[in-house]
């Protein structure tokens, strides 16, 4: 934490995408923007929040026990006394913040923990299920590259958790203040989308997570002549906290970003009405539930129709572009390096002929997506999008080209 960390890319450096450049340092450590931040945060709670401060290293230490705001404010200066100091111990930093909870009769309880450090045991998980049970929820903001992605993955499947990584100095204070109330009270839990019909069957669902898998079972699943046969009830997605998005502003306009599901269906007949039901289940945090069928009926000159939305194109070119990217830089950042002696995996195996035709399979899509971009965003906001993702999207692709060249040497 005695280390620096990126200060905040303007928007024109993020168009030219200067993200990437050479690390540029902030003149602020990372404890000192933290401690910043920690003193905001105390300043904007409300007079029915309480806070509790401990610090971890092979053990916890309670700097601020549980108090209110009027209290905290008398022995803030305690934050300064803390040092960039000691190792990672998650589970020594869960445990020490869950006691200080202990004896809180709040309805909302949570966890927040900062850290730039790598850990990886399974006595975290272990803790956060079994305080997960008790209403405590947990949030990691993880700094920069001290991050274990694989463990943050599977926190955020427990009900109310989640992460955040801290890129930059501006970071902290947007997570801690800004949108503190987006990203530590849930909106919704246990939210289901599931896809029935009768009349059609489901090809593919994009936008649903783990797309791969689930369009593959699908199209196995529905691979058969029995056109009479009802489809079985299909499970989109299955997610057990739904958190609020925050109001991002550009140009003076304030928007929300959103999801966007896309269903390819198969109808069994297009010589008559096609129905199909998508249903949405949920629970409110006050525990109400709800369970709403949204009908869509279409008819056989729609049926007979061909050709996609401009609304569907914008859709098919996000998840296009986001597939695209996720892949290349996976597989040429985490699982291949070039050396002098040519492109080698981390692991140490030499990659084969695969790796040429993987990076040269992806980049077929790369005009297809570009074409979307340019024919289907064209608004005042999207024109700042599409500029942008056109800008990320050349980059990569270069970057694949000067791999291949790499790799045919």
């Amino acid at each position: 934490m005695g280390c620096g960390i990126n200060p905040k890319p303007t928007f024109e450096e993020m168009l030219q995408h200067q993200e990437r450049m050479p690390y540029r340092e902030s003149s602020k450590n990372r404890i000192t923007i933290a401690k910043e931040c920690l003193f905001k945060l105390v300043n904007s709670m409300t007079d029915k929040m309480n806070l509790a401060l401990t610090t971890f290293h092979e053990e916890s230490k309670v700097i601020i026990p549980l108090s209110p705001k009027k209290e905290i404010l008398s022995i803030s200066n305690k934050i300064n006394e803390i040092d960039a100091d000691g190792g990672t111990d998650l589970t020594v930093a869960l445990k020490g913040a869950a006691d200080c909870l202990n004896e809180s009769t709040a309805k909302f309880k949570r966890v927040i923990i900062i850290t730039d450090g790598w850990d990886n045991r399974d006595s975290f998980m272990s803790l956060a299920k079994e305080l997960n049970k008790k209403d405590i929820l947990i949030t990691v903001l993880s700094i920069d590259s001290g991050s274990n992605s694989d463990m943050y993955d599977k926190l955020s499947e427990l009900k109310g958790c989640n992460y955040y990584f801290i890129l930059n100095e501006y970071d902290m204070e947007k997570y801690l203040i800004k949108q503190l109330n987006y990203i530590c009270f849930p909106a919704l839990y246990d939210m289901k989308i599931n896809f029935l019909s009768d009349d059609a069957y489901l090809i593919r669902a994009i936008g649903c997570g783990q797309e791969n898998e689930k369009s593959k079972k699908i199209e196995d699943g529905n691979n058969n002549n029995d056109n009479s046969a009802p489809t079985v009830n299909q499970n989109l997605i299955n997610t057990k906290t739904i958190f609020p998005s925050d109001l991002k502003e550009l140009n003076g306009n304030y928007y929300q970003e959103g999801g966007l599901i896309l269903l390819k269906i198969q109808p069994k007949s297009f010589d008559k009405k096609c129905k199909v039901v998508v249903n949405l289940s949920y629970q409110e945090i006050e525990g109400n539930t709800f369970d709403i069928n949204y009908e869509i009926e279409f008819s056989p000159e729609e049926l007979k129709k061909e050709g996609n939305s401009s609304e569907m194109k914008k859709g098919l070119a996000i998840y296009y572009f986001t597939k695209f990217i996720r892949k290349i830089k996976k597989f040429m950042n985490c699982n291949v390096q070039i050396d002098a002696g040519g492109p080698k995996e981390i692991k140490g195996e030499r990659p084969d002929i695969k790796y040429f035709n993987f990076l040269s399979r992806n980049c077929e899509n790369y005009d297809k997506i570009k074409m979307y971009f340019e024919a289907n965003y064209n608004n005042d906001l999207n024109k700042c999008q599409k500029e942008y993702y056109l800008k990320n999207l050349d980059d990569q692709y270069a970057e694949v080209e000067n791999k291949k060249k790499e790799y045919r040497n």
